[in-house]
């Protein structure tokens, strides 16, 4: 893996301004991660650098260390990944997997063309606003008619009644289409992918 190494300890020395953070801690953030990989594997998009970065986070920190990033598991990912050529983040991540252990399998290929479909439905209503539904206005309420013995003295009560007005309808709206996509149902056998 040394050429992979090489590769990433270029883009640190070429790209000192980027990655001056990086050199004091010997940690970076996703943005900084995303950069380094548009250095190293232009083809590479950000959802697909932001799911690998995910996967090295075992902290949860939100944080990468110098030891994961060139670690021997995360240099497969990469030379794995400058390899080849992908038309779908999926294919992308599915492609960066080391082999060994991991091997393609037919089955796995075929879910991720579902999960394809998912995925590009997720990132486009994720894009659209939150639908809300609108409410019509409440009529209002007139204050009831009586009051009690003292209302006659106090102008509260009626000496003739007044037909009941008819309440306006309510218009109904249809309620508001989600837009949240539909998943996906995988199932098969232990280590069918």
């Amino acid at each position: 893996f040394n050429d992979v190494r090489k590769l990433l300890n270029d883009a640190f020395d070429s790209n000192t301004a980027v990655f001056a953070d990086f050199a004091k801690t010997k940690e970076m953030d996703m943005a900084t991660f995303q950069k380094l990989i548009d250095i190293v594997i232009p083809s590479m998009g950000k959802e697909e650098s932001k799911a690998l970065f995910i996967s090295m986070d075992t902290s949860v920190d939100h944080r990468i260390q110098e030891a994961e990033i060139f670690s021997d598991i995360t240099m497969a990912i990469l030379r794995n990944r400058m390899s080849q050529t992908v038309g779908h983040p999926l294919e992308g991540s599915y492609n960066c997997l080391p082999r060994p252990p991991f091997r393609s399998d037919p089955k796995q290929l075929k879910a991720i063309e579902i999960l394809k479909v998912v995925f590009d439905e997720v990132v486009i209503a994720h894009a659209k606003p939150i639908p809300t539904v609108v409410q019509p206005p409440k009529p209002r309420e007139e204050p009831a008619a009586g009051g009690g013995m003292f209302a006659s003295m106090f102008g509260g009560a009626r000496k003739t009644k007044k037909p009941a007005a008819q309440k306006p309808k309510a218009s109904e709206l249809p309620p508001p289409k989600p837009n949240a996509p539909k998943g996906a149902y995988l199932y098969g056998g232990c280590g069918c992918g």
